[in-house]
């Protein structure tokens, strides 16, 4: 069920990383909360119109985003969130330090009473 959006800012010349850093989450997510690879879904965007703080050229972001089933303990969504923050910054480590970049990781529980699709 896991769905992921990967956003970032176009001022980041990471486009060609994406998809297999996807790919290493979607693997990932499936050793960590044990969820079935094939329930994995990602969204790609990237921003070409955006501003973060004074609106600087240097400025840029990049935010993952995964909503998931509840049920998980609290040390193996930290344990999740931990690894995507470190891989974030691993992976993408020379376009973050060329910018200002801010880099986030949210984790979201859905409400399995609104969710329509088990």
């Amino acid at each position: 069920m896991p769905v992921i959006h990967f956003e970032f800012t176009a001022n980041l010349a990471i486009d060609n990383q994406v998809k297999p850093f996807i790919a290493e989450l979607h693997n990932a997510l499936v050793e960590i909360i044990k969820t079935d690879l094939q329930t994995c879904r990602s969204v790609i965007s990237r921003h070409e119109n955006y501003v973060i703080g004074n609106g600087a050229e240097k400025n840029a972001f990049i935010q993952l985003s995964i909503r998931m089933l509840p049920g998980r303990d609290k040390a193996t969504k930290d344990r999740l969130g931990k690894y995507l923050m470190d891989r974030v910054n691993q992976v993408f480590s020379e376009e973050i330090n060329a910018h200002v970049t801010q880099t986030r990781v949210y984790l979201t529980e859905i409400d399995k009473d609104y969710y329509y699709g088990l």
